[in-house]
């Protein structure tokens, strides 16, 4: 499965901070349960975060099972809490989940999410 990741740049970050973050990530990732990550050219972005020119510098595409979603979702769940990047927009075929700071409202979207695409 390929799951698209889009850092959303925070209130401070510059085009070079956010490429940073996305290898940080990347990095992270490599670590659990993913095949492989590859940085994403800004004409492989998807329609559905387009709109955001910043989003091709912090941009990831995570190849992996579908049975390590949740576990991806979770690791950058708790990658944020420590970074500058506010949220990371998740894309499976045009589905588009927004994953930011924990709240209950977000799990109940991670949990839709997770429905549609989990194995």
């Amino acid at each position: 499965m390929e799951l698209s990741m889009f850092l959303a740049p925070g209130e401070t970050s510059d085009v070079v901070e956010l490429a940073e973050e996305a290898m940080a990530l990347g990095d992270r990732l490599l670590g659990h349960a993913v095949h492989g990550v590859e940085s994403v050219r800004q004409g492989d972005v998807p329609a559905a975060v387009r709109p955001v020119d910043a989003f091709a510098m912090g941009s990831l595409l995570v190849i992996l099972a579908p049975t390590a979603l949740p576990a991806v979702i979770g690791l950058v769940q708790e990658w944020l809490a420590n970074r500058p990047v506010p949220a990371v927009r998740m894309v499976i075929d045009d589905d588009v989940l927004a994953v930011g700071r924990a709240s209950r409202n977000q799990q109940h979207r991670v949990d839709a999410f997770l429905r549609r695409h989990a194995g």
